[in-house]
């Protein structure tokens, strides 16, 4: 069960999984900070730590061609994609859905993919994160092994 910390209008479980998708995306974004270390000799955590999201994706996507297999390539460029999703959520505002169900909703022209942030579309970015964490690990492993002289 989780607690009800606010007396702000919300549902718990909503929130819990606005939760989960936050910390997914952080989590896998310090994993590609640290791809990012491997590949850059004067990156440091505390340099990567002052950029944005899209700045370090910006940076990843650079970093990212140095690598001699074709295979991880595209982590760059899904991150900068789930950057700006992350954005559509971080700046959305509470709503009452048509079933009276407390949400939050982007209006943003031309910018965002949605109006209102259903559950679907919560499950649907965590997902995302979680599989491109999973391809970013596999690259990091190998990122790794080439810094040790493994390659």
């Amino acid at each position: 069960m989780v607690e009800r910390h606010t007396r702000l209008p919300h549902d718990p479980e909503y929130t819990a999984l606005l939760g989960a998708a936050v910390y997914a995306f952080a989590y896998t974004e310090w994993m590609l900070m640290e791809i990012l270390r491997s590949l850059e000799p004067d990156a440091t955590h505390a340099s990567l730590a002052e950029l944005t999201s899209g700045q370090v994706a910006a940076q990843l996507r650079t970093a990212i061609e140095k690598l001699p297999q074709e295979e991880g390539r595209e982590i760059g460029k899904r991150f900068a994609a789930l950057v700006e999703r992350r954005n559509d959520m971080i700046h959305a505002h509470p709503a009452t859905a048509a079933d009276g169900a407390q949400r939050l909703s982007r209006w943003a022209p031309h910018k965002s993919r949605f109006a209102l942030l259903s559950d679907a579309i919560v499950r649907e970015f965590i997902a995302d994160v979680e599989a491109l964490s999973r391809d970013a690990q596999a690259v990091r492993v190998f990122v790794k092994s080439q810094a040790a002289g493994g390659g």
